[in-house]
């Protein structure tokens, strides 16, 4: 998963995993980050939009983040897009900022600004580049790691969810139980 997310890492992309959902976009909603990529539709979807793909659509193949390299290519060049000017490239950065920039945002938003780089000066030191392939590296690992915490988490939460059902039924016989002896003790009384 690494090497699939090299290029736009080394292109200088902020969000390595910055995919928005197409149907949030498309309905102006606020744009949640997508987690599925149906390989029918051609289209990204977030966790709610894809619960009402895969009513309509249940047959179709769904790919998760965990197959991310699966993704069609030009999803991945999202990545290399500007975040305000949707048909830009990221060309530059600036510094005095920290945000990753287009030209049409270096000549509106950053034409003041003393330190603006351009990209691809800055990646032709090959420590640097050595630097974001082991910060890619590195992101992708806690990426992964962060998914199985969740997934874990998630059981553990039904786990506990079924305990407390079972704990609370039980109590409620125990409760019914003593009520009935309670009852017999006032008959026999």
């Amino acid at each position: 998963m690494a090497s699939n997310f090299e290029s736009s890492i080394n292109k200088g992309s902020d969000g390595l995993y910055d995919f928005s959902c197409n149907t949030c976009k498309e309905n102006n909603r606020n744009t949640d980050d997508a987690e599925f990529y149906c390989e029918e539709c051609s289209k990204l979807y977030c966790s709610k939009c894809v619960e009402h793909h895969n009513y309509l659509f249940n047959k179709h193949a769904l790919l998760s983040t965990k197959n991310i390299s699966k993704w069609p290519q030009t999803t991945v060049d999202a990545l290399e897009q500007c975040q305000e000017h949707q048909k830009e490239k990221l060309t530059g950065f600036c510094e005095d900022h920290c945000q990753l920039i287009c030209y049409v945002c270096h000549v509106h938003n950053h034409q003041k600004c003393n330190h603006v780089v351009l990209i691809a000066d800055k990646l032709k030191d090959s420590n640097l580049k050595k630097d974001f392939k082991k910060l890619s590296e590195t992101l992708n690992s806690q990426h992964r790691q962060l998914i199985q915490k969740k997934d874990d988490f998630e059981e553990n939460m039904n786990s506990i969810e079924k305990s407390y059902k079972k704990i609370l039924e039980e109590i409620k016989a125990l409760r019914k139980t003593i009520n009935d002896s309670l009852d017999q003790l006032e008959m026999n009384n």
